[in-house]
């Protein structure tokens, strides 16, 4: 009941106004120099109401007095800009980027001590920060580049731009939002592996030049044979047909390749952090980015608060489109509906799926049914269960392996 009590406190205080107001007071208008002479501020007012033989009060008048000009003639100096804004798309975790802003002053009056920035999710580390420009004159553009190192994976939304300038004294920072939208996707973290040993087979795939895309076994070439009706024209072997003095064709093989299904389970056992996830889509992008190196077409399905299905064949560059739903992938800390859609989902494409790998956050029946029921279906399994229960590891069956989160984190390079 204590700490109930005390987090309601905590989350009154921070709702309330007066904590907003210093917060914003120390966080987006006073600068290092400002908060220096915020404190000196307080302290001389404290020495004034004590005492008057210090004259303190005439400190306390100075200080207040460059306090209000410095506040009145930010904001005069403020001026009309136009910005666009250059940042990635895809960035990798602990990968550092630039976000560059340019800058043009449309006004008829220079701007000065002027700085264009985003604010960032704590997520994004700011490893530099734009830097101060002293004068802009009307017409000309300048770049503002901010250095940022993103620690978690993710979707990241930016909205506000903040204009600001510190004119005249460098104590208090004028803002100005500006509503310029980008967005950026990071990467899960993950170790390239060396080597990944999958049971694969080969099974016929109806429709399978476009997954294909014609690489491979998928038109490859077996004999030559007499033409028949019906054959393309484009399938004419000409130099037999000028030997044999008969029309020729080429036969090709049917479309036999391998194709693999990668199921992300994303639905967390009651109790658990959302480390044990992140460390399973870490190692699913690991295997992802080995399968992409491979020829193989991946089917994968993430299940939890929404279902994800992508189908991607080989030369397609699919590792960026994986690793968009991998980046995008949340917790969820129950059981919901969207396990049965993605049992539903994928029992419509087993018929042509060679070996299924599985990444499980947990142990339950109804996992060890649908393990059961891919094997029965006649596709190969390798499982891999990411947890700290030790009690849950020893139920599982041969074919899925435990693996603990710390293992994940620190780095594997075979499976």
């Amino acid at each position: 009941m204590s700490t109930r009590g005390g987090y309601s406190f905590a989350h009154r205080v921070e709702k309330s106004l007066v904590y907003r107001l210093v917060h914003r007071l120390f966080h987006v208008h006073l600068s290092e120099t400002g908060k220096l002479l915020f404190w000196i501020l307080l302290l001389s007012t404290s020495v004034s109401l004590f005492t008057f033989q210090l004259k303190a009060y005439v400190l306390w008048s100075g200080l207040l007095s460059v306090c209000a000009c410095s506040i009145l003639f930010s904001r005069l100096a403020r001026r009309k800009l136009e910005f666009e804004v250059e940042i990635p798309e895809r960035v990798r975790h602990g990968q550092e980027f630039r976000i560059e802003i340019r800058a043009t002053n449309r006004s008829k009056s220079p701007a000065l001590e002027l700085r264009a920035r985003y604010p960032l999710p704590p997520e994004v580390e700011v490893v530099k920060e734009s830097g101060w420009v002293e004068q802009l004159a009307p017409g000309e553009t300048t770049v503002f580049r901010q250095t940022v190192c993103p620690r978690r994976r993710g979707a990241y939304f930016l909205k506000n731009l903040l204009q600001e300038n510190c004119y005249p004294f460098g104590l208090w920072l004028d803002s100005k939002k500006h509503v310029v939208e980008r967005a950026f996707l990071v990467y899960p973290k993950y170790q390239p592996l060396r080597e990944l040993d999958i049971p694969v087979g080969m099974k016929y795939q109806p429709g399978g030049l476009a997954l294909t895309s014609y690489l491979g076994d998928s038109t490859e070439f077996l004999s030559t044979r007499e033409f028949r009706m019906g054959d393309p024209l484009r399938h004419i072997h000409w130099r037999s047909w000028a030997r044999l003095g008969k029309p020729i064709v080429k036969e090709y093989g049917e479309e036999y390749f391998c194709r693999l299904a990668l199921i992300v389970d994303t639905v967390l056992p009651e109790g658990e952090n959302d480390e044990i996830l992140e460390q399973a889509i870490s190692l699913a992008a690991s295997i992802t980015d080995y399968l992409s190196r491979e020829e193989y077409v991946i089917d994968i399905f993430a299940a939890g608060p929404k279902l994800y299905y992508l189908q991607a064949g080989r030369s397609l560059a699919y590792l960026q489109n994986i690793m968009d739903i991998l980046s995008c992938l949340e917790p969820t800390h129950h059981d919901d509906k969207s396990f049965q859609e993605m049992e539903s989902a994928l029992h419509e494409e087993l018929e042509g799926i060679s070996t299924t790998i599985l990444l499980f956050t947990d142990w339950d029946e109804r996992r060890a049914r649908m393990t059961e029921e891919l094997q029965q279906r006649g596709t190969a399994i390798c499982g891999f269960l990411i947890s700290d229960n030790e009690e849950t590891a020893h139920k599982l069956p041969e074919n899925i392996r435990w693996l603990r989160p710390e293992l994940v984190e620190a780095g594997i390079d075979v499976l």
